[in-house]
């Protein structure tokens, strides 16, 4: 829990539009691992899309697609959300 509230923090910071690093996708991969590790596929995927969503779906991470492809092949979609 720690972790995730962690890694939350972390991304919110860098989000934030007076950032002075740029985010990648390896955080967002990370937190949705930690999601999925607890059982938690909804904010997984959420957290997927968040990514995806910043990059505007241009050259978006292969590590970030091939997890949203496994979260729906697990049933978990944007639908389902």
């Amino acid at each position: 829990g720690r972790a995730i509230a962690a890694y939350e923090t972390a991304i919110a910071a860098l989000e934030s539009p007076n950032a002075v690093h740029w985010i990648g996708a390896n955080e967002y991969v990370q937190l949705a691992h930690l999601y999925f590790a607890r059982n938690q596929y909804d904010m997984a995927l959420r957290t997927l899309l968040r990514y995806t969503k910043r990059t505007d779906g241009r050259h978006v991470d292969p590590a970030a697609t091939a997890f949203i492809e496994r979260l729906r092949q697990l049933g978990v979609t944007e639908e389902t959300l």
